[in-house]
């Protein structure tokens, strides 16, 4: 298994995850091993009849479905099919990845035409790094003892798995969390057997078509809160709270995150010139205040940049991901990052 660097992007074939300026992307399966296909092969052309052998497995496949799923492998990555800066068309010969890939995986360091492959993978993030770990505990439900059990399992759950979008929030399973009664243990001592820095606890009230939902963050070490809201919805609404309390918990750690990527930033300089010259570009607008939308997305096109340049530049790497922070419910697309950049 091995992670492959490109452009903006970071395809791990062992997580089955990509990441694209920094945040994660949601893809059919289909689709990753489409992005895997390609960048394996380097730059070597692939042909229709390779695509349907290795990624239809042979079965009978219309050309507009094989077409739908370049074009979605193309969108996941930033690329379209005018551009074609990662995927290339070869007219009635095939495709083409035409993008610099470099690969970092444990194996011995060779060379193979279209991607780089190196010893071993950067160590962005040490085992003993200062990212929050968060745990997130079953919320505890007052009243009706039936709505106890399921209820207060998935909302904490689902709370929990929209953290885990975040790859500088390390968020442990709720399997193990679930094990835990808030109310009658030690959620401070348990919290510190798991190794978190924080907590997610909350409560839920269900009158009726009614529901009270208050959630809590704090401070595993200190048990002191964080943060804390209470929201008085009906039933309907419970889906755009828990968006609420995601959004809240994010931006209070948020100060925390951005201290660790700087720690990280420090560990690896770049003897890239025109990469720190993109980094500097791009912290002249980040760095001006409070920053807009667009000003972050110029930002976020600086920054990419010298990720281009220097893919394991680690103060590039870091402030992108506090510039793709800004676009954590709703990521910008290849052609929203290049927009900006038309009236500079």
């Amino acid at each position: 298994m091995a992670k492959y660097y490109f452009g903006r992007c970071e395809l791990d074939t062992d997580r089955h995850q990509l990441v694209v300026a920094g945040i994660p992307r949601h893809i059919e399966p289909r689709v990753f091993d489409l992005l895997r296909f390609f960048v394996e092969r380097g730059d070597r052309l692939v042909s229709r009849e390779d695509l349907i052998e290795h990624i239809w497995h042979g079965r009978i496949v219309t050309e507009s479905a094989i077409s739908v799923s370049i074009s979605a492998a193309r969108k996941a990555v930033g690329d379209n099919g005018t551009e074609q800066a990662i995927i290339q068309t070869i007219p009635r010969r095939g495709f083409k990845f035409v993008a610099k890939a470099i690969r970092a995986d444990s194996g011995t360091q060779q060379e193979t035409s279209g991607s780089i492959h190196l010893s071993a993978e950067p160590d962005l993030f040490p085992e003993h790094d200062d990212r929050p770990v968060l745990a997130v505990f079953r919320f505890e439900c007052a009243g009706d003892e039936s709505h106890a059990d399921y209820l207060g399992r998935g909302i904490a759950d689902d709370i929990a798995t929209e953290l885990s979008r975040f790859h500088t929030i390390t968020v442990i399973s709720t399997f193990s969390t679930f094990k835990h009664d808030t109310a009658t243990g030690d959620t401070a001592e348990f919290s510190a057997s798991l190794g978190a820095t924080h907590i997610v606890t909350g409560s839920i009230q269900v009158t009726d078509s009614q529901l009270r939902l208050t959630a809590r963050l704090g401070d595993a070490d200190t048990n002191k809160n964080i943060w804390s809201e209470r929201y008085d919805i009906s039933l309907n609404e419970l889906f755009e709270a828990q968006d609420d309390v995601v959004a809240n918990i994010v931006g209070n750690l948020f100060s925390r995150l951005h201290d660790y990527q700087m720690s990280v930033a420090r560990q690896k300089p770049t003897t890239n010139l025109s990469a720190y010259d993109c980094v500097l570009r791009g912290l002249k607008i980040y760095k001006s205040g409070h920053v807009t939308e667009s000003e972050a997305q110029q930002a976020l096109f600086w920054f990419d940049r010298a990720v281009e340049l220097d893919p394991y530049y680690a103060r590039a790497l870091a402030w992108r991901a506090c510039a793709g922070s800004n676009f954590w419910s709703n990521p910008p697309t290849g052609e929203d990052l290049e927009a900006p950049m038309t009236s500079m």
